[in-house]
């Protein structure tokens, strides 16, 4: 124990405050002693004088009258080494007052009653730096995972960055290229306007074009839709109103919807295909603006059949069993155009929408596109109250119609050594005819 001129104190504790044990003199420290809290130490009195401020039986807390407080070499040592902060590190902002005639004795926590908020909340031990080492440790850690973090993102997109933008799940704007392929869609194989800001044609990649095939069986089935509704004008169901408008009617508003683009194309490649010209000579005569013999032909022979199928679906079929089967030929005839773009089939030429879509519908798309239209029509025909035996005649109609259309674009192909934006129109309206033709010739038998 170190003498108050040393600095030191009970516990050998550097650095602390003075006052309270000036005037001490270690000889004296053979027992209980009283001190004044400031001035000399004066002399033990003899043994039997009552001590000033002793307790009594009526006074309690005599020990602290008269600035003067009763003190022991055990509660010196206790007090040093349990109750006092450790000096040596800081509280959280609080020091110990080393001046000043009064020191307020610390609570339980080891901090003065009037000490800062700043430290710990009742039952709490005070911080040691086996803590801080453990806090700065963790907070190492941390940091090590966020860097390991940021470094995997960075590497991420890289990689990205290294990626051909035509295998992109999504556009340069963020967007999936879906979604940016819909407008693209729609201003190509309908006559709704889109702005061509929203169209991007001018930078139209193989990727795009490819998902905007993928959308055309969808907008074929909304056009067959609207074309319905239409001819609910003039048409009642199985078979009563005019019939035969409700069938031009639908007819008419399929081939205005489209531009007549599907029809325009099947006029071309029948030109191209009558000639019996070699391969560069039949592409020539298909870019031509106008229209052969064979063309003429085949537009009426089509559009007649079309009438008669669907009249023929008029004739015998609800409101309801109608709208099935005029959607499902429609969409058969969109699934043609995009079974012609198998990797299998080369374009014909480099330009074009041809060369664009050519190779970009690979047998996944292609089996669950043709899959959930098979499925769809079975299951929408059967709720027409048909049963779901006799319902399957119209998945087997769209299989007939697909089958027609893998013969056209095989001989295109053996023709033209590839295929082109005529073929897939060609394909979307021979398809089309077959399905109806199929769907009439069952309802004729007594299928459906």
């Amino acid at each position: 124990m170190t003498t108050p001129d040393g600095g030191g104190g009970p516990g050998d504790e550097p650095g602390y405050p003075n006052e309270r044990y000036a005037g001490f003199d270690p000889g004296d420290d053979t027992g209980n002693y009283t001190q004044p809290l400031g001035g000399p130490a004066p002399r033990r009195p003899a043994p039997g004088t009552p001590i000033p401020g002793a307790p009594t039986a009526g006074n309690a807390d005599g020990w602290r009258r008269g600035d003067v407080e009763d003190v022991g070499v055990e509660g010196l040592m206790s007090y040093g080494d349990q109750d006092v902060p450790d000096q040596r590190q800081s509280r959280r902002g609080w020091k110990v007052p080393t001046s000043g005639g009064h020191r307020a004795r610390p609570g339980a926590d080891g901090y003065p009653a009037d000490a800062p908020s700043t430290r710990p909340s009742s039952g709490q031990r005070p911080p040691t730096q086996a803590t801080a080492a453990f806090g700065r440790r963790v907070g190492d850690g941390v940091g090590w995972v966020r860097e390991r973090a940021a470094g995997g993102v960075t590497a991420l997109r890289g990689r990205r960055a290294e990626t051909p933008a035509a295998s992109r799940r999504r556009g340069a704007g963020g967007e999936p290229a879906a979604l940016r392929a819909l407008p693209l869609a729609v201003g190509m194989f309908t006559v709704i306007p889109v702005p061509a800001n929203r169209t991007g044609r001018d930078a139209v990649d193989t990727g795009l074009a490819g998902w905007a095939l993928r959308w055309l069986p969808v907008l074929g089935g909304l056009l067959a839709l609207v074309g319905w509704a239409v001819s609910l004008i003039f048409w009642r169901g199985y078979g009563t109103g005019a019939g035969f408008l409700g069938a031009v009617a639908w007819v008419g508003v399929m081939a205005l919807l489209t531009r007549g683009l599907h029809l325009d194309g099947l006029a071309d490649l029948a030109d191209g295909l009558g000639s019996r010209r070699p391969a560069e000579e039949a592409l020539t005569i298909m870019r031509r603006s106008d229209i052969g013999p064979f063309g003429v032909t085949s537009l009426i022979a089509v559009l007649l059949l079309q009438l008669g199928g669907v009249l023929t679906v008029m004739a015998s079929a609800s409101r309801a069993q109608g709208l099935v089967v005029l959607v499902v030929a429609a969409v058969a005839g969109r699934l043609a155009a995009l079974d012609a773009a198998r990797p299998a089939v080369p374009p014909a030429r480099p330009g074009g929408f041809g060369a664009l879509v050519a190779g970009t519908a690979p047998a996944s798309v292609r089996a669950a596109a043709v899959g959930a239209a098979l499925v769809l029509s079975w299951l929408l025909l059967a709720l027409t109250s048909t049963s779901l035996a006799r319902a399957l005649w119209l998945p087997f109609a769209v299989l007939v119609g697909l089958a027609a259309g893998r013969l056209v674009t095989w001989h295109s192909v053996r023709r033209l050594d590839g295929i082109t934006g005529d073929v897939f129109g060609a394909l979307v309206e021979i398809t089309t005819t077959v399905t109806l033709l199929t769907v009439g010739a069952i309802i004729a038998w007594g299928g459906i």
